[in-house]
């Protein structure tokens, strides 16, 4: 059959035409991978009243079940369809190529690569078309020999998509003889945003309906028109997961997971009633219309847009628990720690205490910054960062809080801009002091955690005395050369059952034993993974959540990528945590350290 371009404002029913004009062939799938596969052709499953799956149907693991216990180790499926992707334009380039002038790269094509993965597809990413149409074509008919499927992102406007659709136009009409195209082609705008609206409208329906898919997509009301549905005697389904329920259920919803549907162990909505569902989005609620209606509920529609929709829209949220607790976010927030606010460990309660911490990160430099970045990303209220050097180009290797028109500037001054530029709604305090024996409690008090990057054992031990005399968590790393450690300090509020820094160290090594990095050099990166590793544990201790690094050393060996953990128990004899430490004052710590 011939190639045809494809407007994607066509409605998805008449995609789902042409889809299924260009139905792939069917072929045998171990049932082990069946899962999300479509049936080329109805199973029967129950022998006496004949019970079976139609073909279109696709397979979810109650199904599966239903098909082992039959004894079949494969089942007959849509073959996937083949999928080219393409790009049109002259100044465009792929990701990760270098570019000239005027030139600039697709940002469409990961998107799209990414939306066809989702769907269990395996694209073929083809270069960019071309600019010589004869090429152009050439390309464009290879392609339409060997996929059910070619897909161009062109720019939406000028010369772009002019040649673009006089090149389709060409293959379409070329003589082929027997090398007649069979493959769809479907041009979508080059931009990532209308993009991914587009092919949620039309994208879906055109490669479901190649595979045989039964049925069209359910039909879409607006959040708007919810209550009129309601009021004619709609039942109201929230589909999400129950994790998600925690984030807010819209006013006059029941619960009816996805994955229960899938599974078979859900509770059916009594038959007769219209039935509305909804989402996240809008795509689940589809899949989960599909197979009510696969069971007999006729009347069965999806809220466009899904929660976001109904959020966005300020529409009211059932009253009580974690639904009440997110109405304290803004919409800022709310869409800023959606992930979060996602995760059962953490939730509205979590992410609203880590929005009233405080934590104290000692050096602003190769530790401090990726260790700062991700806790500002993670929205912990209070950053304090203390540090009195100003940025060198040196520094740039490695110290990602700083950029090259920085060089000359404070560190934390620095820092601060690049953190507030990432998230605006902290609280960011640049203290342009070196910590000493005069000011070490004063810096840290009021802390809930506090992250020591420092570069010398003077300062380590300052920090590592005054956590243990305010009975702070000290969440330490260092790193050397392609080495590095981390480790959670707590002698403070557990004394005899955590250990301290001089656990660890009970004396500072010589300087030929430890040089810092500025001697004996370190590894770019990884600074950034030991820094990672330690607003991690930041994180898991302002969150109360998980089994923080007390009593274990972790090693890295960055040239093996090896990690080895150690036990690291408190030491009886801990000249600073153990039974019979004395505590002259931090005066005598830098004394101390000075004399070795």
């Amino acid at each position: 059959m011939a190639a045809r371009p494809i407007d994607p404002s066509l409605f998805s029913s008449s995609l789902r035409r042409l889809g299924a004009a260009h139905r792939t062939d069917a072929e045998r799938v171990p049932l082990a991978r069946a899962r999300g596969r479509v049936l080329a052709e109805a199973i029967v499953v129950a022998g006496a009243d004949g019970a079976r799956l139609p073909s279109g149907h696709r397979l979810f693991p109650a199904d599966l079940g239903t098909l082992a216990a039959r004894g079949l180790a494969d089942v007959p499926c849509a073959r996937r369809p083949t999928v080219a992707v393409f790009s049109s334009g002259d100044a465009l380039r792929p990701p990760g190529q270098a570019l000239g002038a005027g030139e600039r790269h697709d940002a469409a094509r990961p998107v799209l690569l990414a939306l066809l993965q989702a769907m269990g597809l395996d694209p073929v990413a083809w270069p960019i078309l071309p600019g010589d149409p004869q090429r152009a074509a050439s390309a464009l008919h290879d392609a339409a020999q060997a996929f059910d499927l070619v897909i161009a992102c062109s720019e939406a406007d000028g010369e772009g998509a002019s040649r673009l659709s006089a090149l389709i136009d060409g293959a379409i009409a070329a003589p082929f003889g027997e090398r007649a195209p069979r493959a769809v082609l479907l041009v979508l705008p080059n931009d990532p945003v209308r993009l991914e609206a587009i092919w949620a409208a039309t994208g879906e329906a055109l490669i479901d309906a190649m595979q045989g898919v039964a049925g069209g997509l359910a039909p879409e009301c607006d959040v708007a028109e919810v209550a009129a549905w309601v009021a004619r005697g709609a039942r109201f389904y929230d589909v999400r997961e129950a994790e998600e329920h925690r984030l807010g259920m819209p006013e006059g919803t029941e619960p009816l997971p996805l994955s229960a549907l899938e599974a078979g162990t859900a509770s059916l909505p009594p038959q007769g009633a219209p039935l509305l569902l909804i989402c996240a989005r809008g795509r689940r609620s589809q899949r989960a219309a599909a197979l009510l209606r696969e069971r007999g509920f006729d009347e069965v529609a999806s809220v466009r847009g899904g929660f976001d929709a109904w959020r966005s829209a300020g529409l009211p949220l059932a009253s009580g628990g974690a639904s009440a607790a997110t109405s304290t976010f803004d919409a800022d927030a709310l869409a800023r720690y959606d992930r979060h606010l996602r995760l059962a460990q953490v939730g509205a309660a979590g992410q609203q205490r880590l929005m009233a911490s405080r934590v104290v990160l000692v050096g602003a430099g190769g530790l401090g910054s990726p260790a700062a970045f991700y806790l500002a990303a993670a929205g912990v209220g209070t950053l304090v960062l203390v540090d009195d050097d100003r940025v060198e180009r040196s520094n740039l290797q490695r110290q990602i809080l700083h950029t090259d028109a920085a060089v000359g500037s404070p560190k934390v001054a620095s820092a601060r801009d690049r953190l507030l530029a990432l998230n605006p709604r902290l609280r960011v305090e640049g203290v342009e002091a070196r910590l000493s024996p005069e000011n070490v409690e004063a810096l840290l008090r009021g802390a809930d955690v506090v992250i020591d990057g420092s570069d010398n054992f003077a300062t380590r031990y300052l920090v590592d005395a005054a956590c243990r005399e305010l009975a702070l968590p000290l969440v330490y790393g260092a790193v050397e050369r392609f080495t590095g450690q981390v480790s959670v300090f707590d002698a403070g509020r557990q004394r005899g059952r955590a250990p301290c820094y001089r656990c660890l160290f009970p004396e500072p090594p010589g300087a030929d034993a430890a040089p810092n990095c500025a001697e004996a050099g370190v590894l770019g990166v990884l600074p950034g993974l030991i820094g990672m590793l330690q607003a991690t544990e930041a994180l898991k201790l302002l969150l109360g959540i998980g089994d923080p690094l007390v009593g274990r050393l972790l090693t890295v060996d960055a040239l093996g990528m090896r990690f080895r953990e150690l036990a690291l128990p408190a030491d009886p004899d801990c000249p600073g945590c153990g039974a019979h430490a004395v505590f002259d004052g931090y005066a005598a710590i830098e004394t101390f350290c000075a004399s070795r």
